[in-house]
């Protein structure tokens, strides 16, 4: 059976006492102040419920959480202390909400955990061995881990939703999925929801797989009327103009919190550190920061002790915080999907909200695929040339440049640092340090340093010079000053000159390039070993 639903469902006079919830579940929903049901649980939880396979689109802020949340836990065996429901989602921040929703509809009834990366995987491996967790919500990337460790255990499992399908079902997650599924009982055992958005046809070719045959289908879309209260301004502007723009928007709305989009983790950061050293109430989202940085960031923006938040596009799955008045494109995303779930931050639960999109000549083959989608939905929006405050002529470019001394970025090329460690992107390109060691790249290319000790890529003990070692090969000499080399057990430490190089020329025109070649030193040695030699092996043995 197909249920395709492209109009909105009307809500007169549902409750979800229609669904007959165990009381629990009833007082689960007082709690976190679920009155009635949106369009998407009046037609999910129904089918949910049933036991039926489901794939679920709908627009962001409509209520998919609850939508598969209720009859989860509605068909949870409370007595048996197996796990038996898994929700996975893309991202860390995602995956504490949805298990804060879970764990105040279920309140004391049902066991929840969440299982994320980036939190302790001691303490999460002590929390799964007790048992009695009847619920998981995770990430792919730590739930195949404890798959791997053996500590997660996923053969009882009764129901499976993917929660944002189209980023778990893409071809950065598929593998990680497939490989957590194949833990669980077979398709035709088990329940699986797939709720999302979006839904591309790519994602769906993907998920067919993991349904069983049947299964419902269901498009919530939003009616004219919610499709308004998201206000679409895009303006087109030169790269310099972005950072004068962006400043001029905080300052005629700052009374609002705002939520900043921009395309990587190290524009992110440097955009936040930049808003903050002007005076702005910002902070930045980001991949890089540590799991307690990231809640303590999304915990200040939800209390409103910073009103502007930088993210990147991990700030667009999912999240839920009320109350944000615009969000900004500063960079446009990669992808409709994407640019979807970015402006689906604002304009949530009834209130009405801005999407800003700054648009640039460098964004022009995107926006055409991203224009083309919204004409397709149906979605109006004003695009004009940007009229506000501009750079000054000869400005730097929109994107955050960083101080002297700090990082510098450059694709494929060496990158300097002070007091740090240089981590290059384009393998055996020379780098250069100041004050730090160089850990070379190139096995066997020259590196210098001052006063420091040098580590051979050879078999022998590390060796001590103080300016320069030319060695370019496994086989030839070093260079060094006045300073004996230390050898190994298989060789003596010698004293020799440095002189001695590729191709040069020694007595009797014998080239030192060739193997086991005589090599000069100070003392006249010219073999590099001579010993007893064995006897010779006879014919007949």
């Amino acid at each position: 059976m197909t249920i395709l639903l492209e109009q909105p469902t009307e809500l007169t006079g549902a409750s979800f006492n229609d669904f007959n919830l165990p009381p629990f579940l009833s007082e689960g929903l007082k709690r976190v102040g679920f009155a009635n049901p949106t369009g998407i649980q009046s037609e999910a939880i129904p089918l949910l419920m049933s036991g039926q396979d489901l794939v679920a689109q709908s627009q962001t802020g409509s209520g998919k959480t609850g939508a598969f949340a209720i009859p989860l836990l509605a068909r949870i065996t409370r007595q048996s202390r197996d796990l038996q429901a898994l929700v996975m989602v893309p991202t860390r921040e995602l995956c504490l909400q949805v298990t804060n929703v879970i764990k105040q509809l279920a309140g004391p009834a049902i066991r929840v955990t969440p299982i994320y990366g980036g939190a302790s995987m001691g303490g999460q491996i002590r929390g799964l061995s007790q048992g009695g967790f009847q619920v998981v919500v995770g990430t792919p990337g730590r739930l195949r881990d404890h798959l791997n460790r053996g500590t997660l255990r996923l053969d009882r499992l009764r129901m499976v939703v993917l929660d944002e399908a189209d980023e778990m079902l893409d071809r950065g997650f598929v593998q990680d999925i497939e490989a957590i599924l194949e833990a669980a009982p077979p398709v035709a055992q088990r329940q699986t929801a797939l709720f999302s958005a979006t839904l591309p046809d790519w994602v769906m070719q993907t998920a067919v797989k993991q349904l069983r045959p049947g299964y419902a289908s269901i498009i919530v879309s939003p009616d004219a009327g919610k499709a308004l209260q998201i206000e679409h301004k895009i303006y087109d502007m030169k790269l310099a103009d972005k950072t004068v723009a962006l400043r001029h928007l905080l300052d005629t709305n700052d009374a609002e919190p705002m939520l900043v989009f921009a395309r990587t983790k190290h524009g992110v950061k440097k955009l936040a550190a930049r808003l903050q050293d002007e005076g702005y109430s910002a902070d930045g989202l980001q991949g890089n920061l540590s799991q307690r940085a990231r809640e303590d960031v999304m915990a200040a923006f939800r209390h409103r002790k910073i009103r502007v938040l930088v993210a990147t596009n991990v700030g667009a799955r999912g999240l839920d915080v009320s109350g944000i008045s615009h969000v900004i494109n500063f960079d446009l995303p990669e992808s409709p999907e994407l640019f979807t779930h970015r402006v689906g931050r604002t304009g949530r639960n009834g209130a009405s909200g801005t999407a800003i999109t700054f648009l640039t000549g460098e964004d022009r083959l995107k926006w055409r695929e991203i224009e083309r989608s919204l004409k397709e939905a149906g979605i109006d929006y004003n695009r004009q040339a940007w009229d506000g405050p501009k750079a000054a002529p000869g400005a730097e470019p929109a994107f955050i440049q960083p101080k002297a001394g700090e990082f510098r970025r450059s694709l494929a090329a060496p990158r300097r640092f002070e007091d740090s460690r240089e981590r290059s992107n384009d393998f055996g390109a020379p780098r250069r340090f100041e004050n730090s060691r160089e850990r070379g790249n190139d096995f066997g290319a020259p590196r210098r340093f001052e006063g420091d000790r040098d580590r051979s890529s050879g078999f022998g003990a590390p060796r001590r010079f103080e300016k320069r070692d030319q060695g370019t090969s496994f086989n030839a000499p070093a260079r060094f000053e006045g300073e004996p080399a230390q050898g190994n057990e298989a060789t003596p430490a010698r004293r020799y000159d440095r002189s001695t190089s590729f191709n040069r020329t020694g007595p009797k025109g014998r080239s030192n390039s060739e193997s086991g070649a005589p090599r000069r030193f100070e003392n006249g040695e010219r073999s590099t070993f001579k010993g007893p030699k064995g006897p010779k092996f006879s014919k007949g043995f």
